[in-house]
């Protein structure tokens, strides 16, 4: 005979999150903008790491010059 499993017992066994619920909108938009500025930072830095790489001509004579750490640092990306 097959057992019914209640809502209850479900929920103790699974991971709860209110992200995914009704409502809680409030937690959607501050998970969100979190999220949102997490990425920010990442492409922001791999673009800055890989401009000297990418664009050598143009930001030569501006502010940016390529180190050797950046150097390392962008090959590694790259294999990664």
């Amino acid at each position: 005979m097959k057992q019914n499993t209640k809502r209850r017992e479900v929920a103790k066994i699974l991971v709860e999150d209110r992200f995914f619920e009704k409502g809680h909108r409030k937690t959607k938009i501050i998970q969100s903008l979190v999220a949102l500025i997490g990425w920010v930072g990442i492409l922001v830095s791999l673009i800055w790491t890989s401009s000297p790489f990418l664009l050598p001509r143009h930001l030569t004579k501006r502010y940016h010059l390529m180190n050797g750490g950046e150097i390392s640092s962008i090959r590694l990306l790259f294999i990664f």
